[in-house]
């Protein structure tokens, strides 16, 4: 059955990128849909093109790759005819990348309050638009989500002083912050021991239930796959 126009949130049409100046296939006739509210795993071993596929939905490509064919709508949007501006507006409002190393997406040097208190003043009108309300109550309310509101002294610590898990968790709070129409997570768990995975996971589920962002998740045969909620 086809969905609804207003339910589909990412049209991957026949995605097709390769090596720039060249016609070496990384990936090729890629499609999907993912429906509000849904979760859609894309899985395959090591160096298959999940994680290009995953910047793809950001518009965004790899240096050394050019996409040669093919289509990427989140909202509505081509990402790959978008301009940088546009892609600016829509990236961490409406699209999200949670990658699989949480310490890449923290800025060593800042406190976590800080760079969560960012991503809400980066986007400000796009906040405002969907009613967030108070950035101070809006921030509690996202740690909340992630399990980490009761954690002590959290926002006035550094990333190296988090266990991995609560650096992705972090991480997770800081993608769940604006209410993304789409959230791609890139192996998020890989690094993560069995206990943390099953949290990760279970915190990436509620998601839909609570706003129906779609999610797109990526992993490895080895690795643990999200489950549909």
């Amino acid at each position: 059955m086809t969905p609804p126009p207003g339910d589909v949130r990412v049209d991957v049409q026949d995605l097709r990128i390769v090596l720039a100046g060249g016609s070496a296939d990384v990936i090729d006739g890629v499609s999907f849909q993912v429906c509000a509210g849904e979760l859609l795993g894309l899985v395959g071993e090591s160096g298959s093109g999940k994680t290009t596929v995953a910047l793809a939905l950001l518009g965004h490509v790899r240096r050394g790759l050019e996409v040669a064919a093919g289509k990427v709508l989140v909202g509505g949007t081509d990402m790959v005819q978008a301009s940088e501006q546009r892609l600016q507006r829509l990236r961490g409002a409406e699209v999200v990348y949670i990658p699989q190393d949480p310490a890449s997406a923290l800025n060593p040097a800042l406190r976590i309050g800080t760079q969560l208190t960012e991503v809400l003043r980066a986007h400000r009108q796009a906040a405002a638009a969907k009613g967030l309300g108070d950035p101070t109550a809006r921030l509690q309310q996202t740690l909340e989500e992630v399990g980490l509101g009761k954690v002590p002294r959290l926002l006035r610590a550094y990333p190296h002083q988090l266990s991995g898990g609560q650096q992705q968790r972090v991480v997770l709070a800081m993608a769940f912050a604006l209410r993304p129409s789409v959230i791609v997570l890139d192996e998020p768990t890989t690094a993560l021991d069995v206990t943390t995975q099953r949290h990760v996971l279970d915190t990436v589920c509620a998601a839909p239930t609570a706003w129906r962002p779609s999610t797109s998740p990526t992993t490895s045969p080895s690795s643990a796959a999200s489950p549909a909620p």
